[in-house]
């Protein structure tokens, strides 16, 4: 900073603004520089211990009705200038002469921009930030101003960035400095409260007791900060990120101070605990990337999905790693560039809409390489199709065309009857193209040929233009998204409606079907994304998060995960689906003949699965790879029953002809054919010593069977129902008993006796399971219900709250400490983990477009298996899901992977006083003095560097 500056910055603002401007005058006066950075020799001058003084006009002189005397010294006397952008300041006269003033001082370069509120660049004037001054230099050239958005970042992390932009000195260099201070204070008074409180545990002796209440209130704490965290979670806010920050705040490890540790036992606070595993397990956010400085408008991924374009009306297009987030590459194009993007199909090149043309982006050479300008409005949409031969381009000039990409040249052109076309979008064929167009009152979708540019088809009933159109992999369907805030599906051959999705507030302009045709995804002006069945429309999902209207919407080519972007310019990366996909069970090219799922279940080492079918062949899967290893069977008869014998050695087949075989694994050789059932064989189950093996038959029957003889031992009548289940309790002692009336019953094996009977009257039960210590049992009904209940007294113990529909299948992990459920109903299937020790709803994950019937867990809990996967086709029969490792992990652990989970998101680490008017449960948590903002959770847990961005 020059000798002769009075202030080290002049604050200009709206009167309107004036809380934010007192704030911002105070924080600056008062921010501490490092040590480290004192005296460093900047563009700016050198760096003191503190910024200096800073004008603010209230506080200086009052405020004037012109730019007299002493504002115009102020200025002169400053060496930057800060504006507080609103659309009150982009309104004030005096705001416009403050920076008119300032940059005829010859130091346009010194303007920093702080956004309070509203849009910068706006389409609508009363919704723009910026003063017209700021967006233009004296000689009437356009600028980009160098603009923080305290909504974005924080009024903490903003301040750091108007700090760097004052000093010249790097962000992340000065970011990093501000961490290491706060930390270095935070450890500073942490170690002054311990030795007090030790002193103060020392002295008061019977203070044992206040010290009692005290951790109390903060156990009580706690649960409520739980509870906030499970309202955001349900209302889908942020989608769990916010959810899992709130979990944080409420202290699960009981390690924010040594009182809490002391008084949870080193356990600490369960229902924190359990919130914060719920979000973290349930989320399906990835990733926040702060991408561009205006509306991201172009989206695309590239072929092998190992990277994606996005494209923005700030004029940059960037490709990112889709994993990591990491920026790849970046090119900046001219006047209104960035409109949308599309990949060719080879990935060597970028086709970006500019205007009233088209950029080619070589990605070897980076170089734009433009095409003949020949519609005459400016183009909002393109595609490139599926056999990378064509390129349209939508205009609002009325026209769509169709483009040979070997040539460059315009094969076929076509008229839209309204005002403009919107979008474009080829079919999977590359045959046919569809383009949405309207205008006031009215939106149509129209099909043309792309050979010929003939009209094929067109869909009417919406009634605004249609912004997004989107095909179905197999090319039978077209989804429509219109500014009536609706989207149509279409039957193409059809020609008629499917249905209407209607769930938005406002208008849609991100449309895509999933790559396995299972879902249809929507993202609205409204800020919401929806995952609707493709089949049905029937609603899957909600997520939230984005703070400005999305404007497209792009899935990796294998369906796992998907992008949105927005009008802020954020980009989030999200998963197609909550939980831990492992990998599928798809039968390979062959001529198996199968029939529906029957039994599923690991191998006792967890290396193998076993499926059997209500046909011919049981199958036998590596549960790593999921890869088939081998088939049993008998050909001409359907198998209703598998099991694998305890050693691992054996697999035992309930057959259609009444008999029992017994395999050997490994060659596949027949050993034992069991006779005696007089009806098909529906169960079967091993003692965990492998020496007795039960079988249920469709007449109610059991029998009893000596494998070491190969004979039968008895027979035990249950009832007149056929039997559905058997289960063997771990100690081999006794078994359960579930048939087809929905009854649930306990045997004793010795005495051949019931000895009770599990559920209540009105129960149907479709599934049972006991847990490992057999003290427990859990059933689902088809109401919906999924209960635990006391073995031995036959008491109610738990009824879980599910999703409602109808459970047909359930499990305990191996541990005990979780309950699965597998259900559905005509929409769909769910799957839903709860922790069985304080109820929660732990995952709950759109798993099929079925009902899931058949669902297993790995011995070493690490897995599980259910049927009926999601976008299934006639070879694909189950899918492994790993359990979240979160589920494992001690409650230290969890908060350290919730803090870096956070972190990789680029997420919010700390809550905001912004944040408290909307929650006020967070009144009363620690906060930083220096800025208001309240201390982060992580804080002590991630490196400084977590912190500096």
């Amino acid at each position: 900073m020059a000798v002769d500056f009075k202030y080290r910055a002049f604050i200009s603002y709206s009167h309107a603004d004036h809380k934010s401007a007192v704030w911002l005058h105070k924080a600056l006066e008062k921010y501490p520089i490092h040590k480290k950075l004192v005296g460093l020799q900047t563009p700016a001058g050198k760096t003191s211990r503190r910024l200096g003084r800073v004008f603010r006009d209230e506080a200086e002189i009052g405020a004037v009705p012109e730019l007299g005397p002493k504002i115009e010294a102020a200025l002169q006397s400053s060496d930057t200038l800060i504006v507080l952008c609103s659309p009150n300041s982009a309104q004030s006269e005096w705001v416009a002469k403050e920076i008119t003033r300032f940059k005829e001082l010859g130091r346009q370069n010194r303007v920093l921009a702080l956004i309070l509120d509203g849009e910068p660049n706006a389409l609508d004037p009363a919704e723009e930030c910026f003063p017209e001054p700021l967006k233009r230099n004296p000689d009437g050239t356009r600028v980009q101003p160098l603009a923080v958005d305290v909504r974005k970042f924080g009024r903490e992390d903003a301040l750091v960035r108007l700090v760097s932009g004052i000093l010249d000195i790097e962000y992340d260099q000065l970011k990093q400095r501000d961490v290491q201070r706060r930390r270095a204070e935070m450890r500073r008074a942490q170690a002054l409260f311990a030795a007090g409180l030790v002193l103060l545990i020392s002295a008061l002796g019977a203070g044992f007791l206040a010290l009692r209440g005290f951790a109390d209130l903060a156990h009580a704490k706690s649960d409520t900060l739980a509870r906030e965290a499970k309202i955001i979670f349900d209302n889908g806010e942020g989608d769990k990120a916010k959810s899992l920050l709130m979990a944080l705040q409420a202290d699960p490890a009981a390690n924010r101070s040594l009182i809490r540790q002391v008084f949870s036992g080193g356990k600490g606070y369960p229902l924190a605990q359990a919130r914060l595993v719920s979000a973290h397990a349930s989320r399906q956010l990835e990733r926040i990337l702060p991408a561009h400085q205006t509306a991201a408008d172009g989206l695309a991924f590239a072929p092998d999905g190992r990277s994606f374009v996005t494209s923005s009306w700030d004029r940059t297009a960037k490709i990112w790693d889709a994993s990591t987030g990491e920026l790849l590459q970046s090119v900046r194009g001219g006047e209104e560039f960035g409109v949308a993007a599309a990949y060719s199909h080879d990935g060597t090149s970028i086709y970006i809409a500019e205007k009233f043309g088209v950029q080619q982006w070589d990605l070897a050479t980076n170089q734009l390489i433009p095409f003949e300008t020949v519609h005459t409005a400016i183009i909002v949409d393109l595609a490139i199709s599926r056999n990378g031969r064509f390129l349209a381009t939508a205009s609002w000039d009325g026209t769509a065309k169709i483009w040979d990409l070997s040539t460059r040249q315009v094969v076929n052109s076509v008229v839209a009857d309204e005002n403009i076309f919107a979008s474009v979008a080829f079919s999977p064929d590359s045959r046919t193209l569809a383009t949405g167009s309207g205008d006031i009152g009215k939106g149509e979708t129209k099909l043309w040929d792309v050979a010929t540019g003939t009209l094929l088809q067109t869909f009417s009933g919406q009634a605004e233009t249609i912004y997004a159109l989107a095909w179905s992999p197999d090319g039978k369907y077209l989804a429509s998204a219109s500014g009536d805030n609706t989207v149509k599906a279409w039957d193409v051959s059809g020609g008629f409606e499917l249905y209407t999705l209607r769930a938005h507030q406002d208008m849609v302009r991100g449309l895509a079907f999933s790559p396995d045709g299972a879902l249809l995804v929507t993202a609205s002006a409204d800020k919401t994304i929806r995952l609707s069945s493709a089949l049905t429309g029937h609603p899957v999902a909600v997520l939230s998060g984005h703070h400005a209207g999305l404007s497209r919407l792009a899935f990796a080519p294998n369906g796992q995960r998907f992008v949105t972007t927005s009008a802020e310019g954020v980009i989030r990366i999200w998963k197609t689906r909550a939980g831990d996909f492992a990998t599928r069970l798809r039968l390979p090219g062959s001529n198996v003949n199968l029939g529906p799922i029957e039994t599923i279940s690991y191998s006792t080492d967890g290396k193998q699965l076993l499926v059997g079918h209500g046909h011919e062949h049981a199958l036998l899967w590596d549960a790593e790879t999921g890869a088939l290893t081998d088939t049993f069977g008998i050909p001409g008869e359907s198998i209703y029953a598998t099991a694998f014998s305890p050693d691992g050695t054996r697999i035992a087949t309930g057959m259609s002809d009444r008999t029992i075989r017994i395999w050997n694994k490994q060659t596949g050789d027949l050993l034992q054919t069991l006779l005696g059932h007089d009806a098909h064989i529906t169960s079967l189950a091993y003692t965990p010593d492998g020496a007795t093996l039960i079988s249920g038959d469709l007449g109610g029957y059991a029998f009893l069977w000596d494998m070491s003889a190969g004979r039968m031992q008895s027979i035990i009548e249950t009832g007149i129902y056929m039997i559905d289940e058997l289960r063997f309790a771990p100690d081999g002692q006794s078994f359960t008993v579930l048939n087809n009336a929905g009854e649930a019953s306990n045997w004793d094996l010795a005495t051949e006796k019931q000895i009770s009977r599990l559920g209540e009257e009105a129960d149907h039960i479709e599934a049972l399971h006991l847990s490992p210590d057999r003290h427990s049992a859990i059933t689902g009904t088809a109401s919906g219900q999924l209960k635990e209940w006391d073995v031995a007294t036959q008491a109610l113990r738990t009824t879980y709250a599910t999703n409602g529909a109808s459970i047909y299948a359930a499990a305990y992990a191996p541990n005990g400490e979780l309950a699965i459920a597998g259900s559905g109903d005509n929409y769909g299937g769910w799957v839903e983990v709860f922790d069985t020790g304080t109820g929660e709803n732990l995952l709950k994950m759109f798993g099929s477009t079925m009902p899931i019937s058949h669902l297993a867990v790995a011995p070493d809990g690490t897995s599980f298996l259910f049927n009926n996967p999601l976008g299934s086709d006639d070879k694909t029969l189950a899918e492994i899901w790993r359990l979240p490792e979160i589920f494992r992990a001690t409650p230290g652990e969890q908060v350290r992977m919730a803090c870096e989970t956070l972190w990789a998101m680029n997420a919010p680490l700390h809550f905001t006083q912004a944040d408290a008017q909307a929650h006020p449960v967070l009144t009363g948590e620690p906060v930083d003095p220096e800025t208001g903002d309240f201390i982060s959770p992580c804080l002590g847990i991630l490196p400084d560097e977590a912190f500096a961005r």
